[in-house]
């Protein structure tokens, strides 16, 4: 471990340097603090002791440097105190202290604080790599991937400014896992790993791996097209011989091409494009190589398709009505209607003639309310009568008209008189989510402007 005491007491400097190096710490000495501030931020040391005498300000100025600054590991901070009051204690520590030393000094007290903060120290190395390397494959994790993008984002190194990115899903892992295990599983993951790092001819090629069979690829100075045809090879050798000991299990690969010029558009978005042309890879089929774009005439036309009024223009209310498989007789009992509620648990029934025509509807609360003084009285005298019925044929734009001008939360579609299904605002609410067109961002609801009522709609019942 490398120690870097900083303090305006040369003779301080040379005590504390020979007692730490007596116990095996490399150490610097630095009388200047601006100077330490930059031996700090180069990574040449490990542990940082600070002299807060006899210029305290001088002393947190330096600490908020040096735990300021962009290193992957963060330095551990001693500070030397004379004057241990609480109020300097807690600007030392938002200065970003670690811990402190009184002095005039214990050096056994030194070398156990020393210690502990060698143990801090390798705690957040040893994160650092865990968080960096994906335990299963040995390659780089999610978090690592990011670090290298943004590194090839700001590289001078690649004249073309070309940043390719390929995302690639192995087909159906969860189904091979539930099946034959997850050590098998995790072999395939293995295997695959070790197949793309040796088809990575591109030296500069970053390969990681982002949980659950997902793994992406980073080429630096690669076009869309060259990333393209290295995806495809990787596709064609993977489907063609297994991965696994047991021949019966085939792996294959969905995979999203994309690229970007660091020099005209963000590297940032690299990511979100390559994720879109693997959704449009899997909603292919899967196994096959999409670019991001690809499919943008599709795209356009199924907008187009499902903008508001137009996806739904030739549905009629038989198309979306829940069908109507009970009712009950105006002339039964109420009492046969609280056993039909039990039975069936719906929240209102549909009451028809003699002849099967409509007559009415009645609901459970109404039923509940009247029981059991009135059990043997008959349905059609409670029954409510005012009941919005609607053809099979009615058009799905007058239905909604209907629901958003008034306060009705059940239609009733008939055939000749006949209730054939019925149609509640939850029913319909339920088809309000917007089909999504792959790899294409959630759009508003699409008869949103028929119903005020907030989105996303929420299905009852």
């Amino acid at each position: 471990m490398n120690v870097l005491i900083v303090s305006d007491d040369r003779g301080l400097l040379r005590h504390v340097s020979r007692f730490l190096t007596t116990f095996g710490y490399e150490t610097v000495q630095v009388a200047d603090y601006q100077r330490a501030a930059e031996i700090a931020e180069a990574a040449a040391a490990d542990l940082v002791i600070v002299d807060s005498d006899p210029d305290f300000a001088k002393a947190l100025a330096f600490s908020r440097t040096v735990s300021g600054n962009d290193r992957a590991d963060r330095l551990q901070i001693l500070m030397l105190v004379a004057e241990a009051s609480m109020g300097r204690l807690a600007e030392a520590m938002e200065a970003g202290a670690d811990d402190f030393l009184a002095k005039p000094i214990v050096y056994g007290e030194v070398l156990m604080r020393l210690r502990a903060g060698v143990r801090a120290v390798e705690f957040q190395r040893r994160a650092r790599r865990q968080r960096y390397r994906d335990p299963i494959t040995g390659l780089l994790s999610s978090a690592a991937f990011h670090d290298r993008l943004q590194s090839a984002a700001d590289s001078k190194a690649s004249g073309s400014g070309q940043l390719g990115c390929v995302m690639i899903d192995a087909d159906f892992l969860q189904f091979i896992g539930r099946k034959w295990g997850k050590e098998v599983e995790n072999g395939i993951l293995h295997q695959l790993g070790t197949v793309l790092g040796r088809l990575c001819d591109n030296r500069r090629a970053e390969i990681a791996h982002f949980g659950k069979g997902r793994f992406c690829v980073l080429l630096p100075g690669a076009s869309v097209a060259e990333a393209a045809s290295w995806a495809e090879l990787v596709r064609a050798k993977v489907a063609e011989r297994p991965l696994a000991e047991d021949a019966e299990i085939r792996i294959t690969l969905s995979i999203g091409v994309a690229g970007v010029n660091r020099f005209t558009n963000p590297a940032g978005s690299l990511l979100a494009m390559a994720e879109q042309a693997l959704q449009s890879a899997k909603a292919s089929g899967h196994d096959v190589v999409a670019r991001h774009g690809q499919f943008a005439e599709e795209t356009a036309v199924w907008k187009e398709l499902a903008a508001p009024g137009k996806l739904f223009e030739r549905t009629v209310a038989g198309d979306v009505m829940v069908p109507c498989t009970m009712a009950i007789r105006a002339g039964d009992t109420i009492e046969s209607a609280a056993a039909l509620f039990r039975q069936t648990r719906l929240g209102s029934l549909v009451v028809v003639d003699e002849s099967g025509r409509l007559a009415g509807t009645i609901s459970s609360e109404a039923v509940s309310e009247i029981l059991p003084a009135e059990a043997k009285r008959a349905v059609g005298e409670v029954m409510a009568r005012d009941v919005e019925a609607f053809p099979e044929d009615a058009s799905f734009e007058r239905l909604m008209a209907y629901f958003a001008e008034n306060d009705c939360d059940l239609v009733v579609i008939v055939d000749r008189g006949h209730p054939t299904g019925l149609v509640t605002p939850a029913s319909l609410a339920s088809l309000s989510q917007s089909p999504e067109c792959p790899a294409a961002p959630a759009q508003p609801s699409m008869w949103s402007h028929y119903l005020e009522i907030p989105q996303p709609l929420t299905v009852g019942g």
